[in-house]
């Protein structure tokens, strides 16, 4: 059986770049006036670690704001207590 011969001074073929299996590739649309001031202050560079942290804080925004309107619905529609909003005050104080 015949192998193969290489051509004198071939590089071997890389493999494309494949990102960790723990990460997903998503796809956003933004409008060119954010897209400018996105990479006004951060670059292009560093879009994905930026719109990660971006997302995570908005996540949290988001169920720290569900959680304000079950405490709400559970004291009949008052507005939460003085210990309610420090609680979420320190809460988002802490986030990572």
């Amino acid at each position: 059986m015949a192998t193969a011969r290489k051509k004198k001074g071939a590089q071997p073929k890389r493999a494309a770049y494949q990102p960790p299996v723990s990460y997903l590739r998503r796809t956003i649309t933004i409008p060119p006036e954010l897209n400018a001031a996105i990479d006004e202050q951060i670059g292009s560079q560093n879009f994905s670690a930026f719109a990660q942290s971006a997302i995570k804080r908005e996540l949290q925004r988001l169920r720290l704001r569900e959680w304000l309107a079950e405490r709400e619905a559970e004291h009949g529609g008052e507005p939460p207590s003085q210990e309610d909003i420090d609680y979420v005050e320190r809460a988002w104080r802490n986030r990572k």
